[in-house]
């Protein structure tokens, strides 16, 4: 059985999943049961490792104090991790060869306006100075996760494959196995879970910095029809502080 994804009310978040075929490339239906498994994503939490989805996530956060943490959020003792389900919008993990990236990164279209409006909310004001959101003239952010898989000046022979991508669309397997990255695909469904880094723009005053998320895994929920990705720009690398 398929619905169409329209907004709908989910306990515990004031909006529910905005309706894709509003979203310029995005699919018009989803299977029930998946979105009833994305409502249940929604409200997951591990406080134990600092792990929330995006919809359970509480204001203030704090930059960690230490001079080996100031880069990254942290909740307690250790970075926070969030999690938020979209759609591959555009995939850069691999080079069009399918060779390994030394910087790889995903936009991903998120599949609720709640989730949208509070990675959009991070973004915009944990940055120094804060982004203006009138600027912008209601242009909503694009959402990249990424992260560099080697340190400059490696090698490209010793560059790894991203791997920490995992197949996760049997939802009561605890033991989730690796899914290919070659196999990821524009219009696939994931789950990404990130850290909430800060860095220096290089065009920047070294008292300023903005924010972007660090990729930690994906994992894949839904596999999308076969489609080839859209050219598109990749976000700038600068510097981590």
């Amino acid at each position: 059985m398929k619905v169409a994804v329209v907004r709908m009310g989910w306990p515990g978040s004031s909006v529910g999943i905005v309706a894709l075929y509003s979203k310029p490339g995005s699919r018009s239906f989803l299977d029930y049961d998946l979105c009833e498994r994305l409502r249940e994503l929604s409200l997951r939490e591990i406080p134990k490792t600092s792990t929330y989805a995006i919809d359970m996530v509480r204001f203030p956060l704090d930059w960690g104090t230490a001079q080996d943490s100031a880069e990254y959020v942290y909740k307690g003792a250790v970075p926070l991790k969030i999690w938020f389900c979209g759609e591959v919008q555009l995939n850069w993990l691999i080079t069009t060869d399918g060779d390994p990236k030394s910087s790889v990164s995903l936009r991903i279209n998120t599949l609720r306006e709640s989730d949208q409006i509070k990675l959009e909310e991070i973004l915009f004001d944990m940055s120094y100075p804060k982004v203006d959101r009138e600027a912008r003239n209601g242009v909503p952010a694009e959402i990249w996760a990424g992260r560099f898989m080697s340190k400059k000046n490696t090698p490209k022979a010793q560059i790894k494959l991203f791997g920490d991508i995992y197949d996760a669309r049997e939802k009561n397997n605890k033991d989730r196995p690796n899914y290919s990255v070659h196999a990821l695909k524009q219009g696939d469904v994931v789950m990404v879970e990130t850290y909430i880094q800060r860095y220096r723009p290089s065009t920047k005053p070294n008292d300023q910095w903005k924010v972007k998320y660090q990729l930690k895994k994906l994992y894949v929920l839904y596999v999308g029809d076969d489609s080839g990705d859209a050219p598109g720009d990749v976000p700038d690398e600068d510097e981590d502080i």
